[in-house]
């Protein structure tokens, strides 16, 4: 049986690879291990998100925060569920606190970015757009919500 660091790292392959069917089997093999794992909680969350089943990837956010509330992922996912919902300035509290936890999570500047834009906060959206390339050039969603977020100044 691989133990629960092999089974993360896995998840965290799977969901690169966008098989979030399969996280979801590698998330139930963690919490079969340890059923307050923060990380699988978080990864499953993440892959349910994707996969449209918001409730679910609330009710996985939830646990994970009430748990640790200083696991970015969690965060992040929070704030994809409050952005998916047009709360938006929800999703930019919790996008804020991804990033101050893990500075280098490109993908949570590009949704910072976002949360911003749909708020009509261009520059500072911009910028948090523009760290989301710095940290990776090849951020798709952050080069399309850049050229979006110029295109409306």
């Amino acid at each position: 049986m691989a133990d629960l660091s092999e089974l993360l790292q896995k998840a965290k392959t799977l969901a690169h690879e966008k098989n979030y069917e399969e996280v979801l089997e590698v998330g139930k093999q963690m919490l079969d291990q340890d059923v307050d794992s923060v990380e699988a909680l978080a990864e499953m969350a993440n892959a349910y998100w994707h996969l449209g089943r918001l409730y679910r990837a609330e009710k996985y956010v939830k646990k994970a925060l009430e748990l640790d509330s200083s696991q970015p992922l969690a965060w992040y996912n929070r704030g994809l569920i409050d952005n998916k919902r047009e709360h938006y300035k929800e999703a930019t509290k919790a996008f804020r606190l991804a990033v101050k936890l893990q500075p280098d999570f490109s993908n949570a500047w590009n949704m910072l970015g976002l949360s911003l834009f749909q708020q009509g906060k261009m520059e500072e959206a911009e910028l948090c757009l523009l760290k989301a390339l710095e940290l990776d050039p090849e951020n798709e969603y952050a080069k399309k919500n850049l050229n979006a977020v110029r295109s409306h100044r």
